[in-house]
């Protein structure tokens, strides 16, 4: 037998005992992995909202200081161009 299969056949026998007591330490791996997984998508969904809620803040704050504002000077413009129209 090579190095490798006695490795391996060693894995299979640690394997079987731990399960044997109630331990699985690839099980304990993975929900560590899994527990780390899921704190990483929680903090991405969390980034992502104060990502989106900032964006939303500023389109309002454009709309209402820079549209209404243009809006506002675009209707005065139109009101003066229809004064001189009638001056003339």
């Amino acid at each position: 037998m090579d190095l490798s299969m006695k490795l391996e056949q060693a894995e299979n026998q640690l394997t079987q005992n731990a399960k044997s007591f109630g331990f699985n330490p690839y099980a304990e791996k993975k929900k560590k992995e899994e527990s780390q997984l899921s704190k990483i998508a929680k903090d991405n969904s969390k980034t992502s909202g104060e990502a989106v809620h900032a964006m939303m803040g500023q389109v309002l704050k454009d709309f209402l200081f820079n549209h209404s504002h243009h809006h506002h000077d675009h209707q005065h413009q139109h009101a003066a161009d229809a004064d001189d129209a009638m001056v003339v």
